[in-house]
This record gives structure tokens, C-alpha cells and sequence, in this order.
């Protein structure tokens, strides 16, 4: 799963990991209502040229002018951290979302935000109707509120990977990307090596096994990446026999 990651989902150095935009089964899933937004709200307004897509069209300050819809992804779940004094937060219990809501009123109050009475009944109240999917969205809300009062920096890559391909969360500190491990080959393979060779001679297996062992060291690093699956399960299937 990991590998479905983009860079910005990626945890570690005190982040949280994202959920996939490749995953769309279950309730901690992200990935359909993605699928809804860019059906029946991105796509039609991108059509219209009514909006600007971050990080795709510029960075933050080039596209947030007067009269402009910019869209940009959030995390609302980082955001939390992004409060004076934030307490750890169970977003499903009440009396948690509470303790926090304090804090939001108070950096409200702190920084002139300007909130309509119900909404500041419900986080007064910890959101008693939408609960946790409530919270998020007024949290992330703020958070995005943060950058465009210069509170917080939007923290935009300057790699064109993620300005063209990839994409960014809005605020997500970026990190230096980890090296990718060793390239495997047959030689060097710490779980298969000694297997295959001892499969490429032993006359005890099949002929098959015996040939795709003897084809694996003679495979390129692409083949044998693709190779090495099928190789594992061969290994397995042989130790049960």
C-alpha cells in the first residue's frame, strides 16, 4: 500500500500518514469520495474556467486574487496540530471535541475571524449534529483560513513533479524524499539467493521451477522485479512439499 502513496501522504518525522487515493473500500477510505468531487465538482468547473487548481495553475499567492475560486486539497487530520495549545483530540467523543473547540474559538477570537452564531454554537457545543466529519470540516476550513492570513506557510513544493503530476496537500510540510532500497537481483536477494541456487540443481523438483530459478539470473532488474513474486511463491510452494 505504501507504494500507492503519493509524497504528500507519506508519514514519518512526526506526521501522520494519509490515506490513498487508490483506496476505496471500507470506511477509512478516501479514494471514492475523491472520484465524487472530481466528477461532479472539479471537472465541470475546471470545463468552465471558473476556478484555479492548486498546485497546478501557480503557487498560492499568484492565484489567491479578488473575484478568484482556487480549489486545493486539505488534510483536516494535520490542521488539528496547527492550533495554540492543541490538546489530542478523539474526534467520535463529544466532551474531546469540546476541549478543542475552546481552542478554535479562542484563535477565532484571537485573530478576528468573523463566524456566523450557529457555527459557533456548534463548535461551542462539539458538534452534536455531523459529529467528527463536522469537526474535520471547520478544522480544515481554519486551516486553510491559517495560510491565507499568513499564519502559516502553505508549505508548496518547488519540485515540478508535484506541481504537475502529483499534486499537494495545502500546509503539508515536505520532507526529503527517502532513498529507495537496494535494487534486488538474484545474486543478491536476501531471501532467495541461496533458494535458487539450490533450485536451479536440485533434480528432486520439477523441471519448470528449475528453469524459471535458472532464468532468474540471467533476468535484467526490471524482469526480476516482476519475476520475483512469482519466485517467493515457488519457494513457499516448495518448502510445504
Amino acid at each position: 500500500m505504501r507504494d500507492l502513496l503519493r509524497i504528500c501522504e507519506r508519514g514519518g518525522d512526526g506526521q501522520r500518514q494519509a490515506c490513498s487515493l487508490f483506496w476505496t473500500l471500507g470506511g477509512n477510505q478516501v479514494g471514492k469520495a475523491a472520484l465524487n468531487g472530481w466528477e461532479h465538482v472539479l471537472v465541470p468547473a475546471l470545463k468552465n474556467r471558473s476556478v484555479r487548481l492548486w498546485p497546478f495553475d501557480g503557487n498560492i499567492e499568484s492565484l489567491l486574487q479578488p473575484g478568484r475560486t482556487v480549489i486545493a486539497e486539505t488534510y483536516p487530520a494535520e490542521c488539528y496540530g496547527w492550533f495554540p495549545d492543541a490538546p489530542s483530540v478523539s474526534k467520535r467523543d463529544i466532551k474531546s471535541r469540546r476541549d478543542f473547540g475552546s481552542r478554535l474559538l479562542s484563535w477565532v477570537d484571537t485573530n478576528g475571524v468573523v463566524i456566523e452564531p450557529r457555527l459557533r454554537t456548534a463548535i461551542d457545543a462539539g458538534f452534536p449534529e455531523g459529529e467528527d466529519d463536522a469537526c474535520d470540516a471547520v478544522v480544515g476550513l481554519f486551516g486553510m483560513l491559517q495560510i491565507c492570513l499568513d499564519l502559516k506557510d502553505s508549505a508548496e513544493p518547488d519540485d515540478q513533479t508535484f506541481r504537475e503530476i502529483e499534486g499537494w496537500i495545502l500546509g503539508r510540510e515536505s520532507r526529503p524524499i527517502a532513498k529507495p532500497s537496494m535494487p534486488y537481483f538474484a545474486n543478491t536477494d536476501p531471501e532467495l539467493t541461496d533458494w535458487l541456487r539450490w533450485a536451479s540443481e536440485c533434480g528432486e523438483l520439477p523441471f519448470f521451477i528449475r528453469t524459471i530459478a535458472q532464468a532468474a539470473f540471467l533476468a535484467d532488474l526490471p524482469h526480476y522485479a516482476l519475476l520475483r513474486p512469482v519466485l517467493l511463491e515457488l519457494k513457499r510452494e516448495s518448502s510445504r512439499g
